[in-house]
């Protein structure tokens, strides 16, 4: 049977840069499994299984390998896949340069049949937290920040409709203002939202300067 093994982000990059690795890698390419959900994961007494079922899947379709050479579990760990200096099995006519990276579960808005009954899923906590710590070190270690979705090559969803890439670079690389954000609203000036390059209301600046001058 393949095996597969679960790490920790940081154990999954030290084994990446330990790596001889024989084939130029300039982009970071973004998948969502849309099936297996989150919580088929989570509800598997065997979570090794639900990769290997995906790998299985891969087979069935002439694959030499699972296609990809990560996968982000709900509950961030990092799971192996396939060779890093194999291509993934990620994006026709754009493979030969990438390393692909699948987060498991669906995270489209809407879909369609039976599926579509269970709703969806959204990226939060660990996971969250797993793919942006996962994608920064493979761009440190592959000197690249170039992240494709594969919707961009494809009139595909993944990696799904509730992810919306320019969001999803703002984590990736936060704004300047960040952290004035954080800092303010440690010292107990609430600021509701992150909305950095927006103009500022009198209403709201009032409302800001209020709480930093607190008066009596």
């Amino acid at each position: 049977m393949r095996k597969f093994k679960a790490y920790s982000v940081e154990e999954y990059l030290k084994i990446i840069k330990a790596k001889s690795i024989n084939r130029k890698i300039i982009e970071i390419h973004l998948h969502h499994t849309w099936k297996p959900t989150k919580q088929q994961y989570l509800k598997s007494e065997n979570k090794e299984l639900v990769i290997f079922g995906m790998y299985k899947y891969h087979i069935s379709l002439g694959w030499i390998d699972i296609a990809q050479h990560a996968t982000i579990s709900p509950d961030g760990f990092i799971w192996s896949g396939r060779d890093i200096n194999l291509e993934p099995a990620s994006i026709k006519g754009h493979n030969e340069n990438a390393f692909a990276i699948e987060i498991l579960g669906n995270f489209d808005i809407e879909g369609t049949g039976e599926y579509n009954d269970m709703g969806y899923d959204e990226l939060e906590g660990l996971q969250l937290q797993s793919t942006i710590e996962l994608i920064k070190g493979l761009f440190e270690i592959f000197d690249t920040e170039r992240l494709v979705f594969h919707n961009e090559y494809s009139n595909k969803t993944c990696p799904g409709t509730s992810i919306e890439k320019g969001k999803f670079l703002r984590l990736l690389k936060p704004h300047w203002a960040e952290k004035y954000f954080v800092n303010l609203n440690r010292k107990g000036i609430v600021i509701h939202e992150r909305r950095f390059d927006d103009p500022l209301k009198r209403g709201e600046f009032f409302a800001v300067l209020n709480q930093y001058l607190k008066p009596e």
